[in-house]
Order: C-alpha cells, then sequence, then structure tokens
C-alpha cells in the first residue's frame, strides 16, 4: 500500500538514510491525513480506492468485451506523471468478521426468502471450514504536488475519473479515508489479525503519530532472506515477467493460497515518446537477429524464410506494439510483481513460498550448481525441471544433492518427505533421506531427480534452451498439461483420465489450437501462437474453474435435497451451463 517511489521531485535520488532505529521509523510515510490523503515524502501524494470483483468469467461474451475495452481504457488513463499500484492482500481475520461479512438483511421484498437460504448456505460453508483469511483488493495512486491544496484537488479529480471506470466494469469502489487506509496497513504489519484501535483525537493528547498505531511490535532484517514480522516471519519474492504471461488466471494462482499473502504491481506509464523510441529500438535488434539467422539458414543449405517461431513471434508483436503506441494512443508501462508471504514459522514460510512456485501455472526450470541440501534441494524439487552442473575435468565441484537433516536430529521441514518419493519412488527416497548422504549430480539423474547434467559453464544457457522449446509450442496447452500432471499425480487414475478429457476438451476452443492443427495440416514448419482463447481473444484459465466446480457440486445437491425458489434454481443452471465447458 506504499508506493514505489525512486527520485524526489526535483528529479534526483532521496538521501541515503540511516538505519531506522525504530518499527516507526521503517513505515516510509511521513503523515496521513483524515480525509485518506497521505504524504509519504516532500511533494508526494496518495490516494487509496478498495475495489470488489468484476464478474468478468462468468459474463456473456459481449460483455467480456465491453469489459475489457474499460479496462483498456482505464489503463491508458494513467499518463506518465501518475504511479499506481493494484495490491491484492489475504488477511487474517476472525469468525465473527467473516460472519459479518456474509450476512444478507432482509429488504421486505418477496425475495427475502432467497437471501435467507443463501445466507444460510453461505453460513454452512463458514461452518465447515474457515481458512482464516479476508480477500480484498486496492488501487493506490500517486502524484506529485507542491502542497497538500494542490495535491487534495488533483487527487479528487483522479479518484472520481477511477470510480467511473470502475462502475462502467461493474465493480464496486470506494475511497478510502485516512483510519480506513490506516486499518489496512495495521493489517498487514499486524498478520496475527491483532485488533485495530485508533482515534484522531487521540493523536494531541498523547503526542503520538499515526505511524505509532499501525508499526508492529518489532522488524528483524538480517542477513537470510526471511525477516521477522512481529511475532511472523515474511519473505519477499520479486517477479519479472513478460507482458503476455501477466495475466488474470496468474493473479488467480497466486491468490487462491489459503496463507497470508500480499501482491503489489507497482505500475509506471512510460513517457509516450521513450515508449516508442524503445519499441523501435527492439525492432532493429529483433531485424538483426533475422538477418543472422538467415545467414545460417543459408550457410546450413535450409530455407532462408524460415524462422525460430519465438522470434518471428516477437517481431510481429512488437510491430502491432508500435502501432498500437503510435496510432491508438495507447500506453506503455513498467511493472514490478512483489509477493510479501506471511507465516507463523519458517517452516510455514518456506513451504508456502515453494508450493507458489509448484502451482505456478508456467513451467519453471532450477539450474543447479554447487550445494542443494535440505531446503536447497527441496528447492530444486519444486520446480518442474531439474538441471544440474557436472563436475569439471578434474573430477570436483558440480552439483550435490541430500536430505541431510536427521544427522541434525531433525526431520526434512519443506515437504522432502513428499517431493522426494514423488521424484525418485519410495525405496530410494527413503534410502537419501534415512542416510542422510549427498550424491552428485550424475547419480541424480540416474535415480531421476535430475533431468540433465551439462557442465557447468553451459548450465544456464541450456537452461534458457529448454525454456526456449517450451515457449515454442502453444503456451495453453503447456499450461494445461502442466496442470494435468501436476493434479493427476494427486488423483487415482479414473479421476486423472476425467480431468485430462477436461483439458483436451477446452484446448479445441483456443486459437492456439487452430493454429496448431492449421499449420500441421498446411504443412508449415512456423506456428504463430497468442495464447488466447478463441472468441473473446481471452487466455483460459484452469485453477479458478476448478475450485468453482467444487462449489457448484455443493450447491447441485442441496438444490436436489429440496427448497430454494424456483426462479433463483434456473439462475443457477444458466450460470452452470455457461461454465461447464470450461470446469475440469
Amino acid at each position: 500500500m506504499i508506493p514505489f517511489l525512486k527520485k524526489n521531485k526535483d528529479g534526483k535520488k532521496p538521501p541515503k538514510s540511516t538505519v531506522p532505529r525504530t518499527a516507526q521509523e521503517s513505515i516510509p510515510i511521513q503523515r496521513m491525513f483524515e480525509d485518506g490523503t497521505c504524504r509519504v515524502r516532500p511533494g508526494y501524494y496518495t490516494r487509496t480506492i478498495q475495489y470488489q470483483d468484476i464478474n468478468y468469467q462468468l459474463s456473456q461474451n459481449e460483455d467480456k468485451t465491453a469489459i475489457f475495452e474499460a479496462w483498456c481504457d482505464f489503463l491508458n488513463y494513467f499518463d506518465s506523471s501518475v504511479q499506481f499500484q493494484l495490491s491484492f492482500v489475504n488477511l487474517s481475520a476472525s469468525q465473527e468478521t467473516f460472519a459479518r461479512s456474509i450476512s444478507i438483511p432482509p429488504c421486505g421484498d418477496e425475495f427475502d426468502g432467497i437471501r435467507a437460504e443463501y445466507a444460510g448456505m453461505l453460513q454452512n460453508q463458514l461452518a465447515r471450514g474457515n481458512n482464516g483469511s479476508v480477500k480484498t483488493k486496492y488501487i493506490t495512486y500517486t502524484i506529485e504536488a507542491d502542497n497538500l491544496k494542490a495535491a487534495r484537488a488533483r487527487l479528487s479529480h483522479i479518484s472520481l475519473d477511477i470510480q467511473g471506470y470502475f462502475k462502467i466494469m461493474g465493480a464496486v469502489s470506494r475511497v478510502l479515508d485516512g483510519k480506513e487506509r490506516l486499518e489496512v496497513l495495521h493489517g498487514i504489519f499486524h498478520p496475527d489479525g491483532e485488533p485495530f484501535r485508533f482515534d484522531w483525537d487521540w493523536l494531541a493528547p498523547s503526542g503520538l503519530s499515526t505511524k505509532d498505531f499501525v508499526a508492529p511490535s518489532s522488524l528483524c532484517f538480517g542477513t537470510a532472506k526471511t525477516f521477522g514480522l512481529g511475532g511472523k516471519y515474511g519473505a519477499v519474492s520479486f517477479l519479472q515477467i513478460l507482458a503476455p504471461e501477466l495475466s488474470d488466471e496468474m493473479l488467480a494462482d497466486f491468490l487462491k493460497t489459503e496463507s497470508g499473502i500480499l501482491v503489489n504491481l507497482h505500475v509506471q506509464a512510460i513517457d509516450q515518446t521513450e515508449a516508442i523510441k524503445t519499441i523501435k529500438r527492439k525492432i532493429t535488434d529483433l531485424d538483426a537477429m533475422k538477418i543472422q539467422e538467415q545467414k545460417k539458414a543459408v550457410r546450413s543449405g535450409y530455407d532462408m524464410d524460415i524462422l525460430p517461431s519465438d522470434l518471428a513471434t516477437y517481431g510481429e508483436d512488437a510491430k502491432k506494439l508500435l502501432n498500437k503506441l503510435q496510432t491508438r494512443n495507447e500506453r506503455l508501462f513498467m511493472l514490478t510483481f512483489l509477493v510479501l508471504n506471511v507465516a507463523d514459522t519458517k517452516q510455514k514460510l518456506g513451504n508456502d513460498v515453494f508450493l507458489m512456485i509448484e502451482h505456478f501455472p508456467i513451467p519453471v526450470i532450477a539450474a543447479v550448481n554447487g550445494f542443494a541440501l535440505g531446503g536447497g534441494n527441496e528447492l530444486a524439487m519444486s520446480c518442474d525441471i531439474i538441471l544440474a552442473a557436472g563436475p569439471n575435468a578434474e573430477g570436483k565441484g558440480g552439483a550435490k544433492f541430500g536430505q541431510p537433516e536427521v544427522g541434525l536430529g531433525i526431520t526434512p521441514g519443506f515437504s522432502g518427505t513428499q517431493r522426494l518419493p514423488r521424484r525418485v519412488g519410495v525405496a530410494k527416497a527413503k534410502e537419501l533421506i534415512f542416510s542422510g548422504k549427498q550424491i552428485g549430480a550424475e547419480e541424480a539423474k540416474r535415480i531421476g531427480l535430475v533431468n540433465e547434467v551439462y557442465a557447468a559453464e553451459e548450465l544456464l544457457n541450456k537452461a534458457v534452451e529448454m525454456a526456449k522449446s517450451f515457449t515454442a509450442n502453444a503456451p495453453i496447452a503447456v499450461k494445461y498439461s502442466k496442470a494435468c500432471i501436476d493434479r493427476g499425480m494427486q488423483m487415482d487414475i479414473d479421476n486423472g483420465i476425467a480431468l485430462e478429457n477436461e483439458l483436451f476438451a477446452m484446448c479445441f476452443a483456443t486459437e492456439d489450437q487452430k493454429e496448431g492443427m492449421g499449420a500441421f495440416l498446411e504443412k508449415r514448419k512456423e506456428k504463430h501462437f497468442q495464447n488466447k482463447g478463441a472468441q473473446t481473444g481471452k487466455r483460459p484459465s484452469i485453477s479458478l474453474h476448478i475450485k468453482r466446480e467444487v462449489r457448484h457440486e455443493k450447491s447441485s445437491r442441496a438444490y436436489r435435497r429440496g427448497g430454494g425458489a424456483a426462479g433463483e434454481r434456473r439462475r443457477y443452471h444458466r450460470h452452470r451451463r455457461l461454465c461447464q465447458l470450461r470446469l475440469p
């Protein structure tokens, strides 16, 4: 919820500050005002809007198109003078908070019966299991201004515009006041669910600042990649993702976790002139690469018109982007993707981070050189593919794998007892864990832990080469295949085959399937996969719909047992028909 800023208003980098002595000094804001305006430092002011989900997945195709166009207009609204970030927060909450959030008061009309029935269903769901988290979404925007008065005027104007875009998209939104923003910050700094207590009248008599009411009891930053946050442990992951791969489904895969998590997308619009220059330079570089590939093809006796699929696709995408920037006044953005995980223990934190890697919708490759023992081996096993460096000519160096925890009087604590048997078999996993011995790269490959072994100087290049071989194929098909394998391993074979059949059928609703089959029939080697669905251009989802299917099945049984209104039942079945083709 704190903006990602690099320079002061005068264009200079802020002076290096001393190490904060208190938890309050670690919070990079200066003052929060009652109307929700926050001065983060001289010349920079922010506000925050909370918004609800947009019912996109279940909308009709024409509604999806309208929502998508409104979203594009929303992004293009922000010029280089406005920074903004999208925040998705999973915070701990009590049963009482959940109960209040799902209560539906009667309105005194003919639909009160439906409201009561639906509220009862929600209460039953809550009673059967509450994961203890509330998921909220915010947009925080930052501007430069000479003073508070000028900042408030412009921030209010931007707030009205943003809320107008959300209204067009069918999303409910509201501007947070100062106390509400402080409560959000308090929830982030107190992931244990400590109640927030604050009143503006308390500041003057006590001599305290607003940061005293939101700061955690302690912040501990050591040399490790984790840090202490009060009585919790946290870790921040930085992700650099190509724009075509950043989709709502990817966000959903992150946010579906039941653990404490904060996802921040810091967005900065690039000046239009500079953006056009940047894309033109990229096109020039791609053209030079095409010439080099054509020369290689001529020397090898191949058709010079046959280019690598990724090179051809990137070239076309860059030209399309340049055209949009020049003719449609669209904007180019710089994106910083940050994920904060919070857990009660370091073990739980590590498992949550590893699960995020394992459930990532696109393939993840681990390149290992050196020791991967204990947590290092478990981190590598959370990836889809493991490549390892072999020893040098003298037989030294290279990758080493093992689970030595039993020698320390403990068991593997980051899912080693679960992932290792699935990789190498139960018997071999028991041997490695019970003995605590280390094995080299070649032995790891022999037992199935490692996919390939390369010389240390070739390892990273081979990893990139393998990644390119994946990207040359249809992205949706690759994602579905990964989901089918990973989830099928947790099922019996009958359910696994049923899942495969569903995902196979879903592929035929994509443009990539048409392109792939078309290239095969036309005997074309080059393929131009777009990672798009057939009708709306939207990338199909997997995980969100699978989770919904479970809820629908429960709802279906409830309706078969009786109760409910006929109109509501018809709406449910219509909802089901809209989803069933996409639900594994």
